[in-house]
């Protein structure tokens, strides 16, 4: 049966927006086949059914994979995120976890309809220049942790995009430096890798920052995690935790003399904020980021592009 959609309707049902406008036209038949394939490829990938078939609660305890966990034994369960797919997977832990999360915050890109009445805060960041709004949710997110205690479980969700939303500069360095590195290195063409070592480390959350800090007040954390890089393999085990590295919940694999040689790279020692180049170069040992994480730390790799191509 072919869908009975005119070329300015949108059904809810479907996943591809514009679905009626293009099963309107030409070869309706074939055209019907193509974007139902499209829709049930894109119905598989969806972070929102990645969740909910990987995180389980049964009763109090929380399943993920082998793994289990005792909510009863939690004081509070915190969750914070950010990516442009974050929106998507908080709405999958309100219907896994509902009413027992404490309080909840994630930064994306784009706001999707029904998101204001998320029971977790949900904030539009800048992608890929910082805001200030999500500058001002990072700082919501840090005063969150501070607060934490060994008793308390986080659940981080981090998809494509969170360098960049989760924007909360170190002391001494402004949103609008970290603006303008962000800018500046895109314009000078910098790899996004180049432009991610520089960025880690002036952050306060990112480069695995967030993650040490939270281990800091020995609380525990989970991360659930989207991943954009091109060229790691399929995720072929979902029943074990992995190996991570970047964003704020994993430890760093750049180092900052990375970002030295990135800003040296592009000759933009004189382009990028006095206050960012000094930081870089400053030589103190405070500035680099954790290369390994220590504590109670689970991370699952959910999904990368290898597996997306595979569908």
């Amino acid at each position: 049966m072919e869908p009975c959609l005119n070329k300015t309707m949108t059904d809810k049902r479907f996943k591809i927006k514009n679905y009626g406008e293009l099963a309107a036209g030409g070869d309706r038949k074939a055209r019907k086949k193509v974007l139902e394939v499209a829709e049930e490829v894109l119905r598989r990938l969806d972070s929102e059914s990645v969740i909910q078939e990987t995180v389980r609660l049964k009763g109090d305890t929380l399943c993920i994979g082998k793994k289990k966990w005792d909510l009863s034994e939690k004081e509070n369960i915190y969750v914070v995120g950010g990516g442009k797919a974050c929106n998507a997977m908080i709405r999958a832990l309100n219907r896994i976890l509902k009413d027992r999360v404490t309080r909840g915050i994630g930064i994306v890109k784009d706001l999707d309809p029904g998101d204001g009445d998320s029971p977790m805060e949900i904030h539009r960041g800048g992608h890929p220049i910082p805001n200030e709004t999500g500058y001002e949710a990072s700082l919501k997110i840090l005063e969150m942790v501070d607060k934490a205690g060994p008793k308390d479980l986080f659940i981080c969700l981090i998809s494509g995009g969170s360098s960049a939303l989760m924007s909360c500069p170190v002391e001494g360095i402004s949103l609008a430096d970290e603006m303008e590195v962000s800018r500046i290195m895109l314009q000078a063409g910098a790899r996004i890798m180049e432009i991610n070592a520089v960025r880690r480390h002036i952050s306060q959350v990112n480069g695995g920052r967030l993650a040490q800090r939270i281990l800091d007040r020995g609380a525990e954390l989970i991360n659930l995690i989207l991943w954009d890089i091109v060229g790691d393999d399929f995720v072929s085990d979902l029943e074990n935790p992995a190996r991570f590295y970047g964003t704020p919940a994993g430890a760093d694999n750049t180092t900052i003399e990375d970002a030295r040689r990135a800003i040296e790279k592009y000759d933009l020692g004189q382009a990028l904020p006095e206050s960012v180049v000094s930081f870089i170069h400053s030589g103190d040992p405070e500035n680099e980021t954790p290369k390994e994480l220590s504590g109670k730390v689970t991370h699952y790799i959910l999904q990368v592009p290898a597996d997306v191509a595979e569908q």
